[in-house]
């Protein structure tokens, strides 16, 4: 299936009990797009930390959801290892039985091991969709530029990598923001 189908399949599946997660990072118009192709209305779920390192992740989530109308969800936690917990009491809060996430094999160790549909070990009624697992960075660039330029992230160059929505300098490792372990 393309990554529209599979997120054609999830929304039949789990209808108004989906949901999509996002960090507003520099590729996450790639799964918004999709989703947003397929029900515009998708309940979108950021958890927001706080502090100035996510100004510019702040910044593009005010602007896509103006812009895009997103039916948008913001989730605070106090700090990283709070994320996961924030997260779960709030998708647990709203019914949801499936998050959609734009992660990919090629961003870490971590994620090369993830498969397209997965259960969540922290939240046992929770699946995990991931649409675009299989995309490799380059058809993700390509993506991205065959979008509206005002839809990239204002930091956007291709080949950019954040952490949970915040942006790396060159030569910083990517890891993981703490929701997908």
């Amino acid at each position: 299936m393309s990554a529209v189908e599979r997120i054609e399949w999830a929304y039949r599946r789990f209808g108004e009990a989906l949901v999509l997660n996002s960090s507003f990072g520099p590729q996450s118009i790639v799964c918004l797009s999709l989703a947003i192709k397929v029900h515009p209305r998708l309940p979108v779920v950021m958890v927001e930390l706080p502090g100035p390192d996510y100004d510019m992740q702040r910044l593009y989530r005010d602007y896509l959801q103006s812009t895009l109308e997103l039916n948008l969800h913001i989730v605070r936690a106090q700090d990283k290892a709070g994320k996961k917990a924030a997260l779960c009491e709030f998708l647990h809060s709203q019914g949801a039985q499936a998050s959609i996430s734009g992660i990919r094999r090629q961003q870490t160790r971590n994620r090369a091991r993830k498969d397209l549909l997965e259960s969540d070990r922290d939240y046992p009624a929770m699946m995990k969709i991931h649409p675009i697992a299989d995309w490799s960075d380059s058809r993700t660039w390509r993506y991205i530029e065959e979008l509206p330029d005002e839809w990239r992230h204002p930091g956007y160059r291709r080949g950019l990598r954040s952490i949970g929505g915040v942006l790396l300098d060159a030569g910083q490792v990517k890891t993981e923001c703490g929701l997908h372990l």
